[in-house]
């Protein structure tokens, strides 16, 4: 892992190996009648997404240009589903998680040539393709959490708030409604991906509009319950259960701060009745809860009480 390997054969030895793996997610059929390998395109992206920790390979990983070859797996479909399906939920398991460890590396090293090329290669719609239409909770749970690093890039939440093209309302929901979705009714591991990407996309006000017409404001409300504030006050500043609320005040902070389209007002007052704002002080009040979510929770609280009623 160590940079000194640049010049060893070690590090040749690795770079085959890389490369291998990358030929190996490619092993699709020759021709269009034949079915293409699953087993080994699982296994090379076992490869591929373990070799993913790495920072070193992953810029290896981008050159080799295994982001369409990823983004095509995305959508990996057989003849024979019935047959084939579990695989190629694995196949998409793993080819989601690797970029999500790539969208990752790509935002913090925006020297890098790959950074567009996660937007450029078309990656965002085949992963709100899934996140909408898989049945699997562990498919839509590995796509939730690769839209939500590759929502740290700003063109890229541009990418996924217009995939599906302005709804009637001439708002751009695009990939916010199957988050808002899965929020609401998907399983347990999924609502911390769904979370974190609808706070990334509310960094920016066209987000902010998504989030709140999508009536996603209510669905945060509900994983801002006693019971996962007092998990995430007893959790570690970086576990699950204290991420997952402080991602949730952080949409709260945001749309609170520009509630557009609506009047301003009204949604203040929409989301006080609903519980937010209580939900709010309960937060506040906990003794044991990180600075950081306080912090954020506070700053929310600041934009609630912007409205007399509040």
């Amino acid at each position: 892992r160590a940079t000194a390997l640049l010049d060893s054969k070690q590090y040749e030895k690795r770079l085959d190996c890389l490369d291998r793996a990358t030929m190996g997610c490619l092993a699709l059929p020759k021709r269009a009648k034949d079915k293409p390998d699953l087993d080994m395109i699982s296994k090379g992206l076992t490869v591929v997404c373990n070799f993913c920790d790495d920072c070193i390979a992953r810029h290896e990983l981008c050159d080799m240009a295994v982001i369409p070859t990823l983004t095509m797996l995305i959508d990996i479909e057989t003849e024979e589903m019935e047959v084939d399906g579990p695989k190629c939920d694995e196949i998409m398991i793993k080819a989601a998680n690797s970029l999500e460890k790539l969208a990752y590396e790509l935002t913090i090293r925006p020297l890098m040539h790959a950074t567009p090329e996660i937007k450029d290669f078309g990656t965002v719609g085949p992963l709100v393709k899934r996140l909408d239409k898989s049945p699997n909770p562990d498919v839509r749970s590995a796509c939730a959490g690769a839209l939500a690093n590759v929502a740290l890039d700003a063109q890229s939440r541009l990418d996924i708030l217009q995939c599906y093209g302005a709804a009637p309302d001439h708002i751009l929901y695009g990939g916010t409604k199957p988050l808002v979705r899965r929020l609401h009714e998907g399983e347990e591991h999924e609502k911390n991906p769904c979370t974190k990407a609808l706070a990334r996309l509310s960094a920016q006000s066209l987000g902010c509009d998504a989030i709140i017409g999508a009536q996603a404001l209510e669905h945060v409300i509900s994983v801002m319950g006693e019971e996962r504030i007092a998990a995430a006050a007893a959790a570690g500043a970086a576990d699950k259960d204290a991420e997952l609320l402080q991602n949730a005040v952080a949409v709260v902070a945001n749309c609170m701060t520009r509630p557009l389209p609506a009047p301003n007002d009204t949604i203040r007052e929409q989301f006080m009745n609903a519980g937010g704002l209580e939900a709010c002080i309960a937060i506040i009040t906990n003794e044991s809860m990180h600075p950081k979510i306080v912090e954020t929770t506070l700053y929310a609280i600041m934009q609630i009480i912007e409205t007399g009623v509040c």
